[in-house]
């Protein structure tokens, strides 16, 4: 099958063709187009058709198919949730390996789809979390991802505006990966982002530094918490500003960029 759609659609990338194959026909694997021997019927081969054309547009296809795999776990995703990206996966990696089996409490800000929260409720049996997000519908992604992988006991979600007033609360590790980009910059990023991933998870202020800000006021407030935020990757020298007074570490991703800041109060 697939060598004659690679002829008729030569400008798709052959994983993107054969996800959305799998995706229009509800299989899983492609192993199992040879298992069960057929080929796309019409309605199939239209709805493909459809799929692709939204795709040459820009429409990622994450959202297209609904979903997408973070830390080695498969999350639900649609268009009022950001698409999780790789350099995500380094703190939650980094939160995993600091909390282990310990019996703590966590606070996820900008929680999304709620990636950072389930992957750390998975991988760390103790750890009771919350889970934080402005988005109504974002948050109602977050309890499909919660309920989809079994940790409803273990995370607890909350509609709230953290930049008007902070969770109450005693927290043992405060994460986040929050809107981090400059207001002016966001139209200048690609087209999959600024035409089809929300404002609100991109918006990060006139110098993309509000939220961060406003966690320093927690930082001034807390102890004995440990404080892990993922940052962009032209934003050191202003988070080691905002946050001096707590003597931050920096870590960078697999491209060599700063992407976390980290520090104990």
């Amino acid at each position: 099958m697939f060598p004659e759609l690679y002829k008729q659609f030569p400008g798709v990338k052959p994983h993107v063709l054969q996800a959305l194959v799998l995706h229009v026909m509800a299989l899983e694997d492609v192993s199992q187009i040879i298992t069960c021997d057929r080929k796309l019927n019409y309605q199939e081969f239209s709805l493909l058709k459809h799929y692709l054309t939204e795709h040459l547009d820009g429409k990622p296809l994450e959202y297209i198919t609904g979903k997408c795999n973070f830390y080695g776990i498969d999350f639900i995703v649609n268009n009022d949730v950001l698409i999780p990206r790789i350099e995500t996966e380094l703190l939650v990696e980094r939160a995993i390996n600091k909390i282990g089996n310990a019996k703590c409490k966590v606070l996820d800000l900008c929680t999304g789809s709620g990636v950072i929260a389930v992957s750390i409720a998975k991988y760390c049996s103790n750890a009771e979390i919350t889970a934080v997000d402005i988005s109504t519908k974002a948050l109602e992604i977050c309890k499909q991802n919660i309920q989809k992988h079994n940790v409803e006991g273990r995370i607890h979600t909350l509609e709230h505006d953290i930049l008007k007033q902070l969770p109450s609360g005693n927290f043992d590790f405060i994460l986040s990966n929050p809107p981090y980009i400059e207001t002016a910059t966001i139209q200048n990023l690609e087209n999959s982002v600024k035409n089809f991933e929300p404002y609100l998870a991109l918006d990060g202020g006139t110098d993309g530094l509000i939220f961060y800000k406003k966690f320093k006021e927690y930082a001034s407030l807390v102890t004995n918490c440990v404080f892990m935020f993922e940052i962009g990757f032209n934003q050191k020298n202003a988070i080691c500003e905002i946050f001096k007074a707590f003597n931050p570490q920096i870590i960078q991703d697999f491209n060599h960029n700063d992407r976390i800041v980290y520090f104990d109060v």
